[in-house]
């Protein structure tokens, strides 16, 4: 699409000349082969025969056995110098059995969709159960604010000995060196594959859905349900868990599931927002809130909300936990349309200003 925007725009801004570099695919290829005033080449034209990914192809297949060398030279012509197809082409001819199959799979379409598709169903059992936790797991992934490790998301998954399996499994398209290193999606073409059910098909991930899933494993983490986890969770688990919360729960596609939870982590969170055992800024708690009050999810949570954010932030003032960064006052903009404050329909907001120096 931004190459069509591009090829149509150009003309309407004269002696202007745009120079775009992308991956030798066939579908950006065709486009530029059918496009007009536009002109397509490649790094072996540029630069010449400097075949670095053959080498790196044929180093990780050497010990093939010589019946299967002459399809390893075809490995190195669909690469098409494409370093992160051949990378993902060699982890699965390594870890597969059936090597023929494979090699006869991988030649039948030439494109990194197709070879996600061949990592995934190769990768994961064929039973509903270990698809369903691959799906969960990968849903999980996508939707996190930051990377986390296998080691940290344990914390926050509803099944948490699938998380290191599926991640493990999955090594050729997410990497992380063990536990404790983030994981990483191999390029951001496998995201943009997952996200597109045309291309992904069963293994279509619902980015809404990963936000409810995490958006659940934060406030549990948080609110008592795993309270007594919190001892043996890193720090960085319960401040990605404090900062994150409310983005997940705003960005999650089952808002109405959640409302019963967050009420209830807002009214037991009051309770022991100043628990020094919780290890976690408060200032952070108050700053979510604060955001989910504009994200005005339901009336009744924007209710419970508004009302606990003046004890929290009071509370949190005098104790000096959060400290003057308030400069005294704060203000909460609420959408009148949504909730029963202010006169309905007007479209403006309300504004509310607390001062600190009244009991």
């Amino acid at each position: 699409m931004l190459l069509n925007v591009i090829s149509t725009r150009l003309p309407l801004i004269p002696h202007l000349r745009v120079f775009v570099t992308g991956r030798p695919e066939r579908d950006i290829k065709q486009w530029a082969m059918t496009t007009t005033g536009v002109h397509c080449t490649n790094f072996l034209q540029l630069e010449g025969n400097h075949d670095d990914v053959g080498i790196y192809i044929k180093e990780r297949l050497s010990h093939f056995p010589p019946n299967l060398q002459a399809q390893i030279s075809q490995v190195v012509v669909n690469a098409e110098g494409v370093f992160i197809w051949a990378r993902i082409a060699c982890d699965l001819l390594c870890k597969t059995i059936n090597k023929q199959a494979l090699l006869r799979s991988l030649e039948k379409e030439v494109t990194l969709d197709h070879l996600y598709t061949i990592a995934l169903e190769q990768s994961i059992p064929k039973d509903g159960y270990s698809r369903q936790a691959a799906v969960m797991v990968l849903e999980m992934i996508l939707a996190l604010q930051s990377p986390l490790s296998i080691a940290e998301l344990v914390h926050l998954s509803p099944n948490p000995d699938a998380v290191e399996a599926v991640v493990t499994s999955l090594s050729s398209i997410l990497l992380c060196k063990d536990r404790e290193d983030s994981i990483r999606l191999i390029h951001a073409t496998l995201h943009e594959f997952l996200t597109s059910r045309t291309e992904a098909g069963p293994w279509f991930i619902q980015l809404g859905l990963g936000h409810y899933i995490l958006a659940c494993g934060c406030i549990d983490l948080l609110a008592g349900t795993r309270r007594e986890e919190q001892g043996q969770v890193s720090k960085s688990v319960i401040q990605y868990s404090w900062t994150s919360w409310g983005d997940h729960c705003k960005n999650s596609n089952r808002k109405l599931g959640l409302n019963e939870r967050i009420i209830d982590f807002i009214d037991t969170g009051y309770r022991y927002l100043l628990d020094d055992s919780i290890r976690a800024s408060s200032s952070e708690f108050v700053v979510e809130t604060l955001y989910l009050c504009k994200a005005n999810m339901s009336p009744c949570i924007t209710r419970t909300l508004l009302r606990r954010s003046l004890q929290w932030i009071r509370v949190c003032y005098h104790s000096s936990r959060v400290g003057r960064q308030f400069h005294g006052r704060i203000y909460f903009a609420i959408v009148d349309e949504s909730t029963s404050f202010g006169q309905k329909g007007t479209g403006k907001k309300m504004t509310k200003t607390v001062n600190w120096n009244t009991n």
